[in-house]
């Protein structure tokens, strides 16, 4: 079981893969909040423009864009299954 430390205020995380804890404070989690600042920073720390940015990127390869219903695709119904 995680428990968290009070010295630091991080909260472990269980990974499951291979069964051991891995801290909030782990260089894998500081490298993802170095790209989050980075990525930040590019929109002026602006959630609205990052958005936009985000949907521009959608529109222009509405192709790769699949929705939720379509991710998917329910499964054809036999004649077997309808009786």
């Amino acid at each position: 079981m995680a428990t968290s430390d009070p010295g630091n205020g991080n909260t472990p995380h269980f990974d499951n893969s291979v069964g051991k804890v891995m801290s909030s404070d782990s260089s894998i989690v500081d490298e993802v909040r170095k790209r989050r600042h980075e990525i930040s920073a590019r929109y002026g720390h602006d959630l609205i423009a990052y958005a936009r940015h985000l949907k521009e990127i959608e529109e222009q390869h509405r192709d790769r864009v699949v929705s939720q219903v379509t991710v998917v695709a329910p499964r054809p119904r036999s004649q077997a299954d309808s009786k």
